[in-house]
């Protein structure tokens, strides 16, 4: 991935809901569904499971675009 494509997530401020989406990530790349994935990271750092799924669904359709060459910046 080029500079152009530095980011697929915007910025999580608050540090619980970025571990989460990063433990429901980990969780979904070995094989879990996603929407187990988000509620058991959700329920482990005491977040909302919209605020995980919300963060981890950008991601993927982030990546989807630039693999599908649609994505500029």
């Amino acid at each position: 991935m080029g500079a152009r494509h530095k980011h697929t997530m915007d910025f999580i401020a608050d540090r619980d809901v970025y571990r989460a989406v990063m433990f429901s990530r980990k969780m979904i790349s070995d094989g879990l569904r996603p929407e187990l994935a988000h509620a058991r990271a959700a329920k482990y750092y005491g977040v909302s499971i919209s605020e995980v799924a919300k963060h981890v669904g950008q991601h993927a359709a982030r990546l989807k675009a630039i693999r599908d060459g649609r994505r500029t910046r």
